[in-house]
């Protein structure tokens, strides 16, 4: 009988600190996924300007008052712009998929003991 009692209580502490392993786990994700959309969504403004000031540039090397040189430095600064959304995508992606896999993966921990 006491062996029995013994191993509910053994058996309640792992429910409770695997519990407390996947709260962690899911708030962590999540914290991560909210981080990555947030920088994402900063980075769709950031492309919006780049391509803002290249169109700037180009309208002014056109008309005279600008130079090749600034529609080259906006062009590069578009360039960096893009490099970066697609860095955010990727990582809003990936974070999207921890979250989902820190979600899905609560009902096997617990099914498992």
């Amino acid at each position: 009988m006491r062996e029995a009692l013994a191993l509910k209580e053994r058996s309640a502490i792992e429910i409770t600190e695997i519990s407390r392993q996947i709260e962690l786990e899911v708030r962590t994700a999540y914290s991560r996924f909210i981080e990555a959309k947030e920088v994402l969504d900063s980075q769709e403004k950031v492309l919006e300007q780049a391509e803002e000031a290249l169109r700037l540039a180009q309208a002014r090397s056109e008309a005279g008052t600008g130079t090749q040189l600034d529609v080259l430095g906006a062009q590069t600064a578009l360039t960096e712009a893009r490099t970066i959304q697609v860095q955010a995508v990727h990582d809003y992606a990936a974070a999207r998929a921890r979250l989902q896999r820190a979600l899905g993966s609560i009902l096997p921990k617990l099914v498992a003991r």
